[in-house]
């Protein structure tokens, strides 16, 4: 909205004033007319700015790349927001998975690592817990290899995603940096 615009729209809201000053008396109007016309020049440069944001994110430049985790409702949101980017027609780079079970023959070799804690001479207590554990992990593998097919379903090209594996600790340094590195 432009000067001219804003010219008249002020016109426009103290003939209107005029009648809410009869009904709800004066000083409220006036502290009412004041702020409306100190916000309107909050708007002047409000639709110049909004276009060169849009003009940002179409830039060739630019590209979205939307990191999840193979977890259901954090996939869930990750694939809302990727529809609403191609609906959008934004630049869209891709998928980073984090925080990945990879598979790597685990869930194949699973009932052999089970039968095999059999031969371990550990007290009965604690080859139960390692059984429990092993099969926590097939568990947790097969729910995040479940997810990325999903998502794979979901993408126009294989080369959009990427995983990163659930690493043994949190990235807090240079050192997780760079080991997380590996994977991008």
């Amino acid at each position: 909205m432009g000067r001219t615009g804003l010219r008249f729209l002020e016109k426009g809201a103290r003939k209107i004033l005029k009648v809410f000053d009869s009904v709800t008396g004066f000083e409220f109007l006036q502290d009412l007319s004041a702020m409306l016309i100190s916000t309107a020049g909050l708007l002047e440069g409000f639709k110049e700015r909004a276009q060169q944001v849009s003009s940002l994110l179409r830039n060739s430049k630019t590209a979205f790349l939307l990191v999840t985790s193979p977890q259901s409702m954090v996939l869930s949101e990750a694939l809302y927001f990727h529809q609403k980017i191609l609906e959008l027609d934004l630049p869209f780079e891709g998928f980073v998975v984090n925080r990945v079970h990879l598979n790597q023959g685990f869930t194949k070799n699973l009932p052999a690592m089970l039968k095999g804690i059999k031969n371990i001479s550990l007290p009965d207590s604690k080859r139960e817990a390692l059984a429990q554990i092993l099969k926590s992990y097939g568990s947790l593998v097969e729910q995040d290899q479940s997810q990325l097919r999903l998502l794979k379903d979901r993408i126009e090209r294989n080369d959009q995603l990427t995983l990163v594996p659930h690493l043994e600790s949190d990235v807090h340094d240079l050192a997780g940096l760079a080991e997380l590195g590996k994977y991008l």
